[in-house]
């Protein structure tokens, strides 16, 4: 199957559960991505980077569920107890400043891949969460471009 692998720049930590935690390289799409569908892309990957932040200490929101039958539906509240179960202009101002926060980027690759390669490296919610996938991706960097990992030579981050 045709798929878009979505790369970020660096590893993110998310909290998926109360006490568990998930690295994040990146996630798959099945098929190509719709140019007209590249700001979304671009605002998941903010939603990511803000999922990072507050998974590990950031003060800026907290995350609360509301069960809708047997699927929790989560929410963010703002440091005023204000909830914002839609993005807002709030939502995308905290998603921007995230990803600036950690100088998130990402590169969009297209490869052919097997189900069982497929679902080796993503979790349900079609996150890579294989490290080795994410550094193998090298490979598929297009000719003439430079490389997907990019060293950072000071941004104060311990990774």
């Amino acid at each position: 199957m045709e798929v878009s692998i979505v790369r970020l720049n660096r590893p993110l930590l998310i909290r998926m559960e109360k006490d568990f935690y998930q690295t994040v390289y990146g996630f798959l799409t099945k098929g190509d991505i719709p140019e007209e569908q590249l700001p979304k892309l671009d605002d998941y990957v903010g939603y990511l980077a803000a999922l990072n932040e507050v998974s590990n200490g950031g003060d800026c929101f907290t995350i609360a569920c509301e069960k809708s039958g047997s699927v929790p539906i989560p929410f963010w509240v703002d440091k005023k107890g204000n909830v914002h179960t839609k993005q807002d202009a709030w939502m995308t101002r905290i998603i921007r400043k995230s990803r600036e926060k950690i100088n998130l980027s990402y590169t969009i690759l297209h490869r052919d891949m097997d189900e069982d390669e497929y679902y080796g490296y993503v979790n349900e919610l079609n996150l890579i969460v294989d490290e080795t996938f994410f550094y193998d991706l090298e490979r598929y960097q297009p000719k003439g471009k430079g490389p997907l990992f990019e060293e950072v030579s000071d941004d104060e981050l311990p990774f």
